[in-house]
C-alpha cells in the first residue's frame, strides 16, 4: 500500500469523527421524555432536527476546506518530486 500524506490521514479522522458525532449525537433524543413531551419530541418540536443539520453543515464546510488543503498540499508534493 502507498504510503498516505498526512493531510490524508487528517481527512479520514475528520470524517470518521464526524459519522460518528451525526450517529450517536442525532439519536436517542426521545428516549427520556413520556406521554405529551413524547409526542412533541417525535414531531420534532424541540428542535434536534436543526442540530442534526447544524452537524451535516460542519462537516460539509470542514471536507470543503481540508479539500482545498489537501490539493493545495499535493500540488506542492508533486512539485517537490519532480526534481
Amino acid at each position: 500500500m502507498r504510503r498516505w500524506r498526512p493531510t490524508t490521514w487528517v481527512w479520514l479522522i475528520f470524517n470518521v469523527l464526524m459519522a460518528a458525532w451525526f450517529l450517536l449525537g442525532t439519536g436517542g433524543f426521545c428516549d427520556e421524555y413520556v406521554g405529551l413531551e413524547l409526542e412533541a419530541c417525535e414531531r420534532g418540536e424541540y428542535g434536534y432536527d436543526l442540530g442534526a443539520w447544524l452537524v451535516l453543515s460542519l462537516w460539509l464546510w470542514g471536507n470543503a476546506l481540508l479539500a482545498i488543503i489537501w490539493v493545495i498540499g499535493r500540488r506542492r508534493h508533486l512539485q517537490d518530486h519532480d526534481d
